[in-house]
């Protein structure tokens, strides 16, 4: 998940270094997760509990962005590309700060 946020900020930064305003083709995968769970580490299950296997072998999710969407809502693009996954493994409600954006200031 951080990654993909981590990449969604390097587009944003290439398209302002660059001058570019239109749209993006984006793309994330993985292989080898047939009976795969949520990551451990050092015996620790990071609060997630028993998570679910995944059962294919491959995740692969694409969505196109605009320039307005890749500024203001970075979360919700990542949500696009990681919530299959995530949902599938039981852990979505985990990233949730990562998977959503700041309110929007309403006023004029």
């Amino acid at each position: 998940m951080v990654k993909t946020r981590r990449l969604l900020a390097l587009i944003e930064a290439a398209a302002k270094e660059g001058g570019y305003v239109g749209n993006w083709a984006v793309a994330v995968g993985a292989t080898r997760l047939k009976g795969r769970r949520a990551h451990v580490s050092g015996g620790s299950d990071f609060g997630f509990g028993p998570t679910a296997r995944y059962d294919e072998d491959t995740y692969t999710e694409t969505t196109t962005i605009t320039w307005a969407e890749l500024t203001a809502t970075p979360g919700a693009i990542a949500l696009r590309l990681t919530g299959p996954l995530l949902r599938a493994l039981g852990v979505e409600q985990h990233f949730q700060k990562a998977l959503s954006d700041p309110a929007q200031d309403q006023t004029e």
